[in-house]
Protein backbone atom coordinates (compact mmCIF):
# COMPACT_ATOMS: atom_id res chain seq x y z
CA UNK A 1 0.00 0.00 0.00
CA UNK A 2 1.04 3.34 -0.85
CA UNK A 3 1.59 5.94 1.18
CA UNK A 4 1.29 9.93 1.09
CA UNK A 5 4.17 11.29 3.35
CA UNK A 6 3.37 14.99 2.58
CA UNK A 7 1.27 14.36 5.95
CA UNK A 8 2.56 11.78 8.72
CA UNK A 9 0.85 12.90 11.42
CA UNK A 10 -2.16 10.69 10.26
CA UNK A 11 -0.15 7.48 9.84
CA UNK A 12 -0.72 4.30 11.93
CA UNK A 13 3.20 3.81 12.78
CA UNK A 14 2.92 0.28 13.79
CA UNK A 15 1.34 -1.19 10.69
CA UNK A 16 3.91 0.78 8.10
CA UNK A 17 6.99 -1.14 7.00
CA UNK A 18 10.51 -0.52 7.68
CA UNK A 19 10.97 1.25 4.56
CA UNK A 20 7.88 3.69 4.91
CA UNK A 21 9.11 4.11 8.82
CA UNK A 22 12.52 5.53 6.73
CA UNK A 23 10.53 8.00 4.93
CA UNK A 24 8.25 9.34 7.72
CA UNK A 25 11.86 9.80 9.79
CA UNK A 26 13.46 11.81 6.98
CA UNK A 27 10.14 13.78 6.46
CA UNK A 28 10.53 14.57 10.58
CA UNK A 29 14.56 14.96 9.90
CA UNK A 30 14.28 17.31 7.58
CA UNK A 31 11.54 19.83 9.22
CA UNK A 32 13.42 19.58 12.55
CA UNK A 33 16.42 20.85 10.97
CA UNK A 34 15.35 23.09 9.33
CA UNK A 35 13.49 24.97 12.52
CA UNK A 36 16.55 23.38 15.32
CA UNK A 37 19.30 22.91 12.89
CA UNK A 38 21.65 19.89 12.66
CA UNK A 39 23.41 20.03 15.96
CA UNK A 40 20.19 20.96 18.38
CA UNK A 41 18.48 17.74 16.76
CA UNK A 42 21.45 15.45 17.23
CA UNK A 43 21.84 16.60 20.97
CA UNK A 44 18.04 16.37 21.98
CA UNK A 45 18.01 12.87 19.69
CA UNK A 46 20.96 11.77 22.02
CA UNK A 47 18.78 12.82 25.26
CA UNK A 48 15.49 11.37 24.60
CA UNK A 49 17.93 7.83 23.38
CA UNK A 50 15.46 6.22 21.39
CA UNK A 51 15.77 2.27 19.86
CA UNK A 52 13.24 1.39 17.89
CA UNK A 53 12.19 3.23 14.56
CA UNK A 54 9.13 4.22 16.35
CA UNK A 55 10.66 6.03 19.31
CA UNK A 56 13.36 7.78 16.93
CA UNK A 57 10.10 9.41 15.14
CA UNK A 58 8.39 9.98 18.29
CA UNK A 59 11.70 11.31 20.24
CA UNK A 60 12.24 13.57 16.17
CA UNK A 61 8.66 14.87 16.97
CA UNK A 62 9.39 15.96 20.38
CA UNK A 63 12.01 18.19 19.93
CA UNK A 64 11.63 22.29 20.93
CA UNK A 65 13.72 25.20 20.77
CA UNK A 66 13.55 28.50 22.16
CA UNK A 67 12.23 31.06 19.40
CA UNK A 68 15.07 33.45 18.39
CA UNK A 69 12.79 35.44 16.87
CA UNK A 70 11.23 37.07 19.89
CA UNK A 71 11.25 37.68 23.30
CA UNK A 72 8.57 35.18 25.04
CA UNK A 73 6.09 35.01 22.32
CA UNK A 74 5.51 38.84 21.13
CA UNK A 75 7.57 40.19 18.51
CA UNK A 76 8.72 44.09 18.27
CA UNK A 77 9.63 45.67 15.40
CA UNK A 78 9.99 49.47 14.23
CA UNK A 79 11.50 52.52 16.65
CA UNK A 80 11.03 53.07 20.32
CA UNK A 81 9.39 56.25 21.98
CA UNK A 82 10.99 56.42 25.49
CA UNK A 83 12.20 52.97 25.29
CA UNK A 84 9.01 51.50 24.98
CA UNK A 85 8.47 49.94 21.34
CA UNK A 86 6.17 51.55 18.91
CA UNK A 87 5.14 47.88 17.39
CA UNK A 88 4.08 44.42 18.68
CA UNK A 89 2.24 41.52 18.15
CA UNK A 90 2.64 37.89 18.39
CA UNK A 91 5.18 36.37 17.23
CA UNK A 92 4.16 34.42 13.77
CA UNK A 93 7.44 31.33 14.07
CA UNK A 94 6.36 30.57 17.40
CA UNK A 95 2.84 31.24 17.38
CA UNK A 96 3.16 33.17 20.53
CA UNK A 97 4.51 30.55 22.58
CA UNK A 98 8.31 31.80 23.13
CA UNK A 99 9.63 28.07 21.68
CA UNK A 100 9.10 26.55 18.67
CA UNK A 101 7.97 22.58 18.04
CA UNK A 102 7.64 20.49 15.36
CA UNK A 103 4.26 21.78 13.89
CA UNK A 104 6.41 25.32 13.94
CA UNK A 105 8.80 24.01 11.86
CA UNK A 106 6.81 22.86 9.11
CA UNK A 107 4.56 25.80 9.33
CA UNK A 108 7.69 28.18 8.74
CA UNK A 109 8.97 25.84 6.35
CA UNK A 110 6.38 25.96 4.09
CA UNK A 111 5.54 29.73 4.58
CA UNK A 112 8.80 30.45 3.78
CA UNK A 113 9.19 28.47 0.46
CA UNK A 114 6.15 30.67 -0.61
CA UNK A 115 7.47 33.59 0.66
CA UNK A 116 10.83 32.98 -1.45
CA UNK A 117 9.05 32.07 -4.32
CA UNK A 118 6.57 35.32 -4.34
CA UNK A 119 9.79 37.11 -3.58
CA UNK A 120 11.59 35.68 -6.77
CA UNK A 121 7.94 36.35 -8.64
Amino acid sequence: MAHDFTNPDDLDLPLLTVGELRKVYAFYRRAAEYGAGEVETDRQLEMAGPTTPIEWIEALKGITVKCTRCACGTYYWGGTVNGIPRFSGECFRCDGKGYQTMSDFRRNRGYDKHAISRAFA
